[in-house]
């Protein structure tokens, strides 16, 4: 499994107080590849975004850089394959939507700005697996939202991803720049069973109407279950900085 696979099958973030981290999230980006885990987060609830996501884009994925901070000692599976995916853009699509006024299958646009905006997590995971994977790699997607949000997985070669939101930061900056973090505890199961925690944090740039662009990491750490664990402890065995860009 590619790690960057897991990584994007949630997307989003809710608002929080400025103050929980000492750090901005715009700033722990642009220190990159200096990174540990974030703190301050926010633990209940679903992830929630600014009014211009709502609606049904094409994202476009391209990683750019990859990083084994504790390598050779401590490498997670499938690292040095991932090379090859550098530079290469993935396309999927992905919907953001609220509770009312349907518009089309499963795509949900609010018109009073007190209703939330949220990611359609069913949609969007079966969307970015399919790209990575190739089509018709998901059997089944589900999504339950209480108390936590968690999705299971289900692949066609009989592998099961379970991820559960462990919690959330948001910043909203001026009108036209949102960033987030979140932090999912992930369980694989297949042959073998791998534990992991990854921290997607992602600053999200309105250019117009129909093109937001973003700068993207995601960093993987052991499950405090890994026997390896004390030896990395809060940092990360792998980073990965993605541009992104969804247009409608």
């Amino acid at each position: 499994m590619r790690w960057p696979i897991a990584i994007f099958l949630a997307l989003a973030i809710l608002w929080f107080a400025p103050e929980a981290m000492a750090t901005s999230l715009p700033q722990r980006i642009a220190e990159f590849p200096r990174w540990s885990l974030g703190t301050g987060l926010i633990r209940e609830g679903d992830l929630t975004y600014p009014d211009w996501f709502a609606g049904e884009w094409t994202a476009t994925s391209i990683l750019r850089e990859q990083v084994a901070p504790l390598a050779p000692d401590l490498m997670t599976p499938g690292f040095e394959q991932n090379q090859a995916n550098i530079d290469r853009p993935y396309s999927f699509q992905v919907r953001f939507g609220s509770a009312t006024n349907t518009v089309a299958p499963g795509i949900t646009v609010a018109t009073d700005k007190s209703v939330k905006i949220t990611s359609d997590r069913t949609f969007n995971g079966e969307q970015i697996a399919n790209a990575y994977l190739g089509a018709n790699a998901v059997k089944s997607i589900q999504t339950i939202h209480q108390p936590r949000v968690v999705q299971i997985t289900q692949l066609q070669n009989g592998t099961e991803l379970r991820s559960t939101v462990s919690g959330y930061l948001s910043e909203l900056l001026g009108g036209d720049s949102f960033a987030t973090t979140e932090i999912d505890q992930q369980v694989f199961q297949g042959k073998t069973t791998y534990l992991n925690t990854v921290e997607t944090t992602t600053n999200y740039h309105l250019i117009n109407q129909h093109h937001i662009a973003a700068e993207q990491v995601t960093a993987i750490y052991l499950s405090p279950q890994d026997p390896d664990y004390f030896k990395a402890l809060q940092r990360p065995v792998a980073l990965y900085r993605y541009t992104l860009e969804l247009k409608s």
